[in-house]
């Protein structure tokens, strides 16, 4: 399916957050079976097709000199589509919704991971580590006095639990230790142990602890939208946050109702022919974005296409023909449901996306995100047509497992 860039405008939260940051030593002490990596949810307000397309809307910066290939859009808009497609069926197909209302019990769980990333803990100075806490500690290991590659930490956070994601009996060995003591112990790596060269082998851990951290300090939701929120109360936070969550799946959900209905719409119609050099112009156009990103890889153009993008050039042709029936349709759909804009209200729409993307001008964002006009303006259209076909379509909810 062709890439068709469609950003929802989506109720925008403004949270004085604190930034959460967390950090962690890697070394040849860690048990891969229990790494863990810190994950951020991003809100994505861009509705986008990752298939395997050609990006129509950038070219790469050129040879100095070099005659470039202006790729003009066929003008769906003022012409007469009627002699190049024939529409099939775009009212009352079928297309499946998953989207339920966020439940209580969701929303719960949302909430305590919030505040759990704004946990603190205290720090403990007047007794030796115990099992359950945290330390920050510095460790190097050596084998006969002789240090180990690969077995050093500065400031590493070790929780003393069985779990700690570190080979077993290495957390547990803090136990007893005080802060700012030199200590040793000797360990024996697992048999089975990742790095072989140290299966089996016993090293010897110079340590010392900087920091004894006690039991997390989880805030009330109360204090966390006092301290981190620019809300002035509680309840105002949990209704706009929720909202947020809940938005979040329905446009989700929406996304793939598009991306189910599309292929319905473009295949069921008939192609009679292409404008004229239309196809030929972007492929042109395609071949020139092609060449100049092999530069960028130092490959030649032959290359990039076989072994980065894993095509031909007949794939490509066959891609730019797509890309052309795609806008045929959906300039010939959007005509049948008056669904074009009038140049208010692209601007309107395209001020919209820059807005939502924190740029001040359509001309800032079409330079930041590569987009050109007719990419953008399809882009509205093609979204607004999608909405008005869900609205016609044959909606079944998928059952919630």
């Amino acid at each position: 399916m062709k890439r068709i860039i469609a950003v929802f405008l989506m109720i925008c939260l403004v949270f004085a957050f604190v930034a959460c940051s967390s950090s962690g030593n890697k070394t040849d002490t860690t048990d891969t079976k229990n790494d863990t990596a810190d994950t951020e949810v991003a809100v994505d307000t861009k509705e986008s097709e990752t298939s395997d397309t050609e990006d129509t809307a950038s070219v790469p910066d050129t040879e100095e000199g070099k005659d470039k290939v202006e790729y003009v859009p066929f003008d769906y808009e003022n012409n007469d589509l009627s002699e190049y497609v024939k529409l099939g069926q775009y009212e009352n197909l079928t297309v499946h919704s998953s989207y339920v209302p966020l439940t209580d019990e969701e929303f719960d769980v949302i909430i305590n991971s919030l505040l759990e990333q704004y946990s603190t803990a205290s720090e403990i100075t007047d007794r030796a580590a115990a099992s359950g806490d945290t330390v920050i500690a510095n460790f190097a290991g050596y084998i006969d006095d002789e240090f180990v590659e690969n077995t050093q930490a500065e400031d590493a956070t070790i929780v003393i639990t069985e779990s700690s994601g570190y080979i077993p009996g290495f957390a547990e060995a803090f136990i007893g230790h005080e802060i700012g003591e030199d200590f040793s112990f000797d360990i024996v790596f697992p048999e089975d142990y990742r790095n072989s060269d140290l299966a089996g082998v016993t090293v010897t851990f110079k340590c010392k602890i900087n920091k004894i951290v006690g039991d997390k300090q989880v805030p009330t939701i109360e204090q966390f939208v006092k301290d981190n929120t620019t809300f002035e109360n509680t309840e105002d936070f949990l209704r706009e946050y929720r909202n947020y969550y809940d938005m979040q799946s329905y446009y989700d959900d929406r996304n793939s109702m598009f991306a189910e209905l599309w292929p319905q719409v473009t295949e069921g119609a008939e192609l009679i022919k292409y404008p004229e050099n239309s196809v030929e112009d972007l492929f042109e156009f395609s071949k020139q974005v092609y060449a100049d990103a092999a530069k960028t890889y130092e490959v030649d153009y032959d290359t990039y296409l076989s072994d980065y993008l894993k095509i031909t050039e007949d794939d490509l042709y066959a891609r730019c023909e797509s890309y052309i029936k795609e806008d045929l349709v959906l300039y010939s759909v959007a005509k049948e449901l008056d669904a074009l804009l009038t140049k208010e209200e692209y601007e309107e729409a395209a001020m919209g996306y820059a807005k939502n993307a924190g740029l001040n001008s359509i001309e800032e964002f079409m330079d930041v995100y590569g987009y050109t006009e007719h990419d953008l303006k399809s882009s509205i259209i093609w979204t607004n047509v999608m909405i008005e076909l869900v609205e016609r379509s044959n909606v079944v909810q998928n059952e919630v497992e």
